[in-house]
């Protein structure tokens, strides 16, 4: 999980030597206490009598961070998401194999390129694969329905996107990629535009079948700097982009109010815009890195979270998507599990499981 020995000592409220006696086989904890370990570590219970501590995994994912000087270190949380992510995967596969339903990417493998004319194509043909026009792209009405929009549309193509609690100071998203139900997650934590944006930079990961890649920047990355291109191109498509009233003015007109504006239109953040408008030869470098350097002094702010907060088959939506949550209901519906194994993988009472349904199309 990435907590220390001290950290654990102490959330136990136990010294530090006792914890290591554990560990060796020295001594055992009692029953309530190893229940306690099974709740911190998320683990079950059953775990902490096997003859051996079964094999961790190591994280074969691509992560996008925040922070330029990020540590090759992630917390809890992160790693927990990870683990999650591989688990209700894991769920899926199972699920699809007893309903024969087809579980493979249904995508096109691409190619990395340099070349911006050749990332346009690209993201072309795929919001066309995606049936996405452009229309659809600024008549969304807010960046909750954008993510949804962007979400359920990937999803079509066998791809498990999640949303977790993770802190975007460690990653901001990441990619697991098999040839079967593969994985994007991104954090609750980020900005609505942000979260976007991650959607579509781990998109590009996926297509190039690639995961396994630890704190990446995009000065010395060449796969992050292409995803940042794709991601930005299927976004804010040139050709409307072209007719966007910020490519008719002048340099000396293009205000932070302007770029705030195009912002809102294409649900994306004012630094995407602007570096759509450098690719494009709207503005120059000189002025591309002036504004820069004036938005890279703006320190981040999460978002704040909401008072009252969704409702538990909204949220179990948010967390785990339509997709695998119309699989677990279909599994359900084929009588291939029962209530309680949907509450168990859903997370959510059986009380919600009707809503939950109801919410994807299907009833129970």
């Amino acid at each position: 999980m990435g907590y220390s020995i001290d950290e654990i000592a102490r959330k136990l409220k136990i010294t530090i030597d006792t914890l290591a006696s554990w560990e060796s086989g020295q001594d055992y904890p009692t029953l309530a206490t190893a229940r306690k370990l099974a709740g911190f570590y998320k683990r079950p219970l059953a775990l902490f009598f096997m003859p051996n501590p079964p094999k961790t995994e190591q994280l074969p994912a691509v992560f996008r961070t925040l922070w330029k000087d990020k540590a090759e270190t992630l917390s809890p949380e992160s790693r927990l998401a990870i683990r999650r992510a591989k688990r209700l995967r894991k769920t899926a596969i199972d699920l699809a194999s007893v309903l024969g339903e087809n579980s493979k990417l249904q995508a096109e493998k691409i190619y990395i390129t340099t070349n911006y004319a050749r990332i346009e194509e690209i993201t072309s043909f795929e919001r066309s694969k995606l049936r996405i026009g452009e229309n659809d792209i600024i008549q969304m009405r807010d960046e909750y329905v954008a993510l949804r929009f962007w979400r359920d549309a990937l999803s079509e193509n066998n791809i498990l996107i999640f949303q977790f609690n993770f802190p975007v100071t460690d990653m901001r998203a990441f990619a697991l990629y098999y040839p079967e139900y593969p994985v994007i997650a991104f954090s609750s934590k980020d900005s609505m535009k942000a979260r976007i944006f991650s959607v579509l930079h781990e998109y590009a990961h996926v297509l190039l079948r690639k995961d396994d890649i630890l704190f990446i920047t995009p000065e010395n990355n060449k796969e992050e700097i292409f995803s940042n291109g794709f991601a930005g191109a299927i976004l804010v498509p040139k050709e409307v982009l072209n007719k966007d009233p910020i490519t008719q003015l002048p340099e000396s007109e293009l205000s932070d109010e302007v770029f705030q504006a195009a912002s809102r239109r294409f649900k994306v953040s004012r630094q995407v815009i602007l570096r759509r408008l450098l690719i494009l030869g709207v503005v120059t470098q000189k002025f591309f890195d002036k504004k820069s350097a004036e938005w890279e002094s703006t320190s981040y702010t999460p978002p704040k979270p909401s008072e009252w907060g969704p409702s538990v088959p909204v949220r179990c939506l948010s967390e785990k998507g339509a997709k695998f949550s119309s699989l677990v209901i279909r599994a359900f519906n084929a009588g291939a599990i029962n209530y309680g194994e949907v509450s168990e993988i859903l997370n959510v009472k059986v009380a919600h499981i009707p809503e939950i349904a109801a919410r994807v199309g299907a009833e129970v």
